[in-house]
């Protein structure tokens, strides 16, 4: 009995989110998050980012095992991954063939000057010491009005003041990460690189249903501050997001 009384009052708290908070419109619903949360996390960055993606050479910056490139490549466009661990490149070409793969660094791509025209980065900026360098390598590569869609931990987030408040420590899936950007940080990197940022969004209730606990507080918090945003001094909407989302094009 239990679950399903909790699982009702969250999607009420969401439904209400969403209505007062429109950046969230496409997040999926908490039941669909219990259920599988990694999947909820890729599904929804696929929702936001494939409207925004132009048909032409399309470079997968870390692309990890290669989810992102094989389901791009059966919609009919030409991907490109890259990544810098052999491993994960081995595994990309196995388990989804039909990209192109190369084991490179983010930070030295392999690629001419001004020679694709999308580039997509998710979850990797964070990983690295030098996120600008990182920035700049893709702006070099990008053909002028070329696209970025970017997504990253929101290293201020609510959810995560929350965390370090209760805990003491930073988010236990987030230890491997070396900076995490608050949204107002990375546009200031971006438009002072070259880029202009087209649009920013939203995604939440991923990372705060591994901790039933701390995610119970977050939506209260949440459900408490989401017209004024007044406690722990959230000035702005943008905190209320886990992940950050960014479609950016390259100015000439």
């Amino acid at each position: 009995m239990g679950f399903p009384i909790i699982s009702g009052i969250l999607e009420r708290i969401h439904s209400f989110i969403v209505s007062r908070v429109p950046e969230r419109s496409n997040v999926k619903s908490i039941k669909s998050i219990f259920r599988n949360p990694l999947f909820a996390a890729l599904s929804s960055l696929i929702i936001y980012f494939l409207p925004r993606i132009s048909y032409g050479i399309i470079v997968d910056v870390a692309c990890g095992y290669g989810w992102l490139s094989g389901f791009l490549n059966r919609l009919g466009m030409y991907v490109l991954g890259i990544d810098i661990s052999r491993d994960a490149i081995l595994n990309a070409k196995k388990n989804f063939p039909g990209p192109s793969y190369i084991i490179a660094s983010a930070l030295k791509l392999p690629l001419k000057n001004s020679s694709v025209s999308t580039v997509i980065s998710i979850e990797t900026i964070e990983h690295l010491k030098d996120g600008e360098s990182f920035l700049r390598e893709i702006y070099r590569i990008l053909k002028v009005k070329g696209v970025l869609l970017l997504s990253t931990i929101n290293g201020d987030s609510l959810y995560h003041r929350i965390y370090r408040v209760l805990t003491g420590k930073n988010c236990v899936i987030c230890r491997f990460h070396i900076h995490e950007y608050n949204q107002h940080e990375l546009i200031r990197i971006l438009e002072d690189i070259g880029f202009s940022v087209r649009e920013k969004g939203l995604l939440s209730f991923v990372y705060p249903i591994f901790i039933p606990q701390i995610a119970l507080l977050y939506l209260l918090i949440a459900f408490l501050t989401s017209k004024n945003y007044w406690l722990f001094n959230v000035k702005d909407k943008s905190l209320m997001g886990v992940f950050l989302l960014f479609n950016t094009i390259k100015e000439g």
